[in-house]
């Protein structure tokens, strides 16, 4: 039989090398290189070993952990794995909270979770603004039960004195209640971020650039001359002849 309760209290307060302590029945002690001290059970089940954290010890005393790694032993027993079983109350929860958000927390956390990835700060206020405005009466509705019929009804009122805004907030409103629905995701990283612009040509130096870029060779030069004396729209040059518009872009890359 496997010795158990190789550790004590009192070890477990000196102990400060970094490395892993075992007390037996596969509860470890482990010591991170930062001096911070926390719990584990290993154990192997079908073939497969595994870790399960068990909390830190300031948290979980010697005996807490003993219990802990014991329940962890009996559902082994009972042919469930402790880790899976953990992740499916986690789960669980999170099903269960996203079930009962209210909208207004749902609109807070997607604000907060979305602040960078918005043009500005302006933009970033535009939404709050008619959420917050508009959408009001959702407020303490739960995600889930808010549908198209209620987002209509609620929307009512402005839907003809202010049809852009309206039409924006149920954008805004679907949105939200998407995002909740689908897990709340984080944003793509980088999904929205703008590079610099840079500063528009001043009209007085355009007569000089032009006559600049008439003395260069190549269907380059063409190409530009063609997209800004002519003013033709990007679909009206695509037909005309695709390359140019390649080329403009080609150009404009090297100019700026």
């Amino acid at each position: 039989m496997r010795e158990a309760n190789k550790l004590s209290a009192r070890k477990v307060a000196s102990l400060k090398e970094p490395g892993r302590y075992g007390d037996g029945l596969g509860l470890e002690l482990q010591i991170s290189k930062w001096g911070t001290k926390s719990w584990s059970f290993r154990y192997t089940m079908d073939g497969r070993t595994r870790q399960m954290g068990l909390g830190p010890i300031h948290t979980v005393n010697l005996a807490e952990a003993r219990e802990r790694a014991r329940q962890a032993r009996q559902a082994i027993l009972d042919g469930v794995d402790p880790i899976e079983a953990k992740r499916q109350a986690r789960d669980a929860r999170r099903a269960l909270s996203f079930e009962t958000m209210t909208f207004e927390d749902a609109v807070a956390r997607f604000l907060e979770v979305h602040s960078e990835t918005w043009r500005n700060a302006k933009h970033r206020q535009q939404w709050a603004n008619t959420l917050r405005d508009y959408a009001r009466p959702l407020n303490d509705r739960p995600v889930s039960a808010i549908d198209g019929a209620l987002i209509t009804d609620t929307l009512a009122s402005i839907w003809t004195s202010k049809p852009e805004t309206a039409r924006r907030t149920k954008q805004r409103i679907e949105r939200v209640c998407a995002w909740v629905k689908n897990g709340m995701p984080l944003p793509v990283q980088g999904a929205a971020k703008r590079g610099n612009h840079h500063a528009a040509l001043p009209f007085a130096e355009l007569p000089g650039f032009m006559a600049d870029l008439r003395q260069k060779e190549g269907d380059f030069r063409k190409a530009e001359s063609l997209y800004r004396e002519a003013l033709y729209r990007a679909q009206e040059l695509r037909r005309q002849d695709p390359d140019l518009l390649t080329g403009i872009y080609s150009l404009l890359a090297h100019l700026y």
